[in-house]
């Protein structure tokens, strides 16, 4: 099967399972950050304007505190975990602030060190 073949094949696919989440973007529609993921669960279509983003956030955090990273890029309070991968493979990651400050959160979802920035987005 040549590779535009698969790709016909893949959207037909999609188009007849629906996706696990109301805020998935639909295919027809111009969308700039679409990410598809295919594992043991299915297939999930995924998108957030928000994510990929070129910068960090820059967010205030208390010491002691716990706080979730969105990883999957469904949440609708980005940088923050919002229940939304619920039905995908996707997990938030946790953390402990050190101490009471501002600290820079990957926005590209691309960082080594997530859930910080370690400067990736900016070879992108």
């Amino acid at each position: 099967m040549r590779g535009d073949e698969m790709l016909i094949e893949l959207k037909r696919a999609i188009l007849s399972r629906p996706p696990p989440s109301s805020k998935v973007a639909l295919w027809g529609r111009e969308e700039a950050n679409v990410l598809l993921t295919i594992g043991k669960g299915g297939m999930y279509s995924m998108a957030n304007p928000e994510k990929p983003r070129k910068e960090p956030y820059a967010v205030e955090v208390e010491t002691g505190e716990e706080y979730y990273w969105c990883d999957c890029g469904l949440t609708a309070s980005p940088p923050w975990c919002d229940g939304a991968h619920k039905g995908t493979p996707h997990e938030p990651i946790m953390f402990i602030a050190k101490k009471t400050e501002t600290v820079y959160l990957c926005g590209c979802a691309k960082s080594k060190n997530k859930p910080y920035c370690d400067g990736t987005h900016q070879e992108l």
